[in-house]
């Protein structure tokens, strides 16, 4: 019977030592990921786009956002986590829905206060209204010198529909049971009674707000006032107004979180995203196309309160 070749030996031993080392380089990359896992980290979180509540659409290509659901979940996550001793909020959002910047504004109260977690605001291009009313829940804001930010003070649009509708012939009869019960409905212009009690809820949203500015950046709640006319300032006026604290990008928002955690330069980042494409695309095959006159014409169905900057 005739032996094996000498070739074949040196190159079966040369492709069990390959393997041997791609094994043992595997095997050190698994345990450098797991020490670099057993670090303590700061978590960054991005509140990009309008602010709504809920958690998305469940389609890839529908309407984007800041999704208090998702964020607060994301912010929960970070709670939870040991090697999370930092949190970044990464804001790049004009505002929106006021109860979506109320909920993400409490959950990060929640992280500091009940976690013991440092959270830093680090702000984009646009940090406004509702994005400064969620930051204002932080232990630092950092912005740049041309962020714009500001824009304290509530919106609400109630359309008046009714020239349109009698354009295009379409009429209603509306049943109530009480006087203010189609007050923001749109069909007809709302009376002088349903503007007060419209109004008054845009004010008590409004000193909420003031409130929760005056808090979080021990200013008097009259000077507050002072600055929230709805206008917008850049990240230079707003630091002189102490409505931030410093001028930094991103990155150097990340260091500050680490040195107030005391966490070793450079820490450890991690990053919480939206669902990735291919579970959103799956999501959309069982989601329903819907259409509208409200989405058709750019018009809220239902009228709310909104820490919105329009522009």
């Amino acid at each position: 019977m005739p032996g094996i070749s000498p070739n074949r030996s040196s190159a079966a031993q040369l492709a069990g030592l390959a393997f041997s080392i791609a094994l043992s380089a595997t095997a050190a990359g698994i345990l450098r990921n797991l020490v670099e896992q057993r670090k303590p980290a700061v978590a960054v979180i991005n509140v990009a786009g309008p602010i709504q509540g809920g958690d998305g659409p469940a389609r890839p290509f529908g309407a984007t956002g800041a999704y208090s659901g998702r964020i607060v979940r994301w912010l929960q996550k970070a709670q939870k986590d040991p090697m999370a001793t930092a949190v970044v909020m990464r804001v790049n959002s004009p505002g929106g829905e006021v109860t979506a910047s109320d909920e993400i504004y409490n959950e990060i109260i929640r992280t500091r206060r009940v976690y013991g977690k440092k959270v830093v605001a680090s702000f984009g291009g646009l940090a406004a209204s509702g994005g400064y009313y969620l930051a204002s829940a932080c232990d630092r804001i950092l912005a740049n010198k041309n962020t714009l930010t500001g824009s304290i003070g509530v919106l609400s649009v109630v359309p008046n529909l009714e020239e349109l509708l009698q354009k295009v012939g379409v009429r209603a009869n509306v049943f109530k049971s009480g006087a203010m019960k189609d007050a923001s409905l749109g069909l007809y212009p709302m009376t002088d009674e349903a503007k007060q009690v419209w109004q008054a809820m845009v004010d008590e949203a409004y000193q909420q707000f003031v409130e929760v500015v005056a808090e979080g950046r021990q200013i008097p709640e009259d000077r507050v006032r002072e600055l929230a006319d709805g206008r917008v300032y850049t990240g230079k006026q707003a630091k002189g107004l102490g409505l931030v604290d410093d001028f930094g990008d991103l990155n150097e928002a990340i260091d500050e979180a680490a040195r107030m955690s005391d966490i070793p330069l450079p820490p450890r980042v991690i990053e919480y995203r939206a669902p990735r494409l291919l579970p959103m695309l799956m999501g959309s095959f069982s989601a329903p196309f819907e259409l509208s006159i409200e989405s058709f014409l750019g018009l809220q169905r239902f009228p709310t309160l909104q820490y919105l900057y329009l522009g």
